[in-house]
């Protein structure tokens, strides 16, 4: 199959995510409900080496699965089919760009700044303008987020002074410090804060307010009221129960993630995840 792998909605194996994500390459979900749409599209994807096809589906929420599973840079869907409140919270975010299928996006699609569309049946030469179009544009607002990712580190760096490098932690009756690095999460307990690591939890007399102020916000994001992640032992956003969210971190802990702390805590790692694409 190449670069191209098909995943239907719920039917996708871990093993086939994981190849997923090894492969290098913009990720593109489909939607629509002919399979010969979708077949065009399948063929013009595998043979561009900058795309790799993530899942194709033939009705919403099927679709809105795929895209909360892999975060893909482009999305190609018939605009009849997605539901306007859905058109409207994709045009709130840089990605995936989207591309309607049909001779005009109607006033729905406009409103929510479809970036392109493609007449359908799509036709090789077309489907491959789309791309080379699609492609350019995901690149400038990949470098726009760059640009917006190095401006938060250097604010941070010219703060560096202000936040902790190590931390002081219990264990026993003695006192000692611990480079942050070795952080998984920080959660609180009465009184107390639990500093976890791999295997080992200590305890640090402190607020999560408190501590939260002191902590690299690039490194270290709240996520609950009760909980602190180190950002570099995150690993993927999970989502159950319809809309309860938890970070699965480097040691399989799922730590809860509040509502209120949601978007901000998607943002920060999709913007990652695609910075690492």
């Amino acid at each position: 199959m190449g670069r191209e792998l098909t995943m239907m909605g719920h039917q996708a194996s871990k093993s086939e995510e994981a190849h997923l994500r090894s492969i290098r390459g913009m990720r593109v979900v489909l939607l629509d409900r002919d399979a010969n749409t979708l077949a065009c599209m399948r063929d013009a994807i595998a043979g561009d080496r900058s795309f790799v096809l993530a899942g194709e589906s033939r009705d919403w929420d099927e679709c809105e699965v795929l895209l909360d599973r892999f975060l893909p840079e482009l999305l190609i869907a018939s605009m009849e089919q997605v539901p306007a409140p859905s058109l409207q919270q994709l045009s709130s975010s840089a990605f995936p760009v989207v591309v309607g299928l049909g001779d005009e996006p109607g006033p729905a699609a406009s409103a929510a700044s479809v970036y392109d569309t493609l007449r359908v049946p799509p036709l090789p030469e077309h489907i491959r303008g789309l791309l080379g179009r699609a492609r350019r544009e995901i690149y400038r607002r990949k470098a726009d987020e760059l640009c917006s990712l190095l401006q938060c580190y250097m604010a941070s760096a010219g703060n560096a002074a202000r936040y902790l490098s190590r931390l002081r932690v219990e264990e026993g009756n003695q006192e000692h410090e611990m480079a942050l690095e070795h952080v998984l999460y920080i959660a609180a307990d009465g009184n107390y804060l639990r500093v976890h690591t791999h295997g080992r939890a200590y305890e640090i007399r402190e607020t999560m307010t408190g501590i939260s102020t002191r902590l690299d916000p690039s490194r270290f994001v709240r996520v609950h009221r009760s909980f602190i992640v180190n950002l570099s032992h995150v690993l993927e956003v999970l989502t159950r129960e319809g809309s309860a969210a938890f970070a699965r971190l480097s040691n399989g802990m799922e730590v809860p993630v509040g509502p209120n702390y949601r978007e901000e805590f998607d943002s920060v790692v999709n913007m990652r995840n695609r910075l690492s694409a």
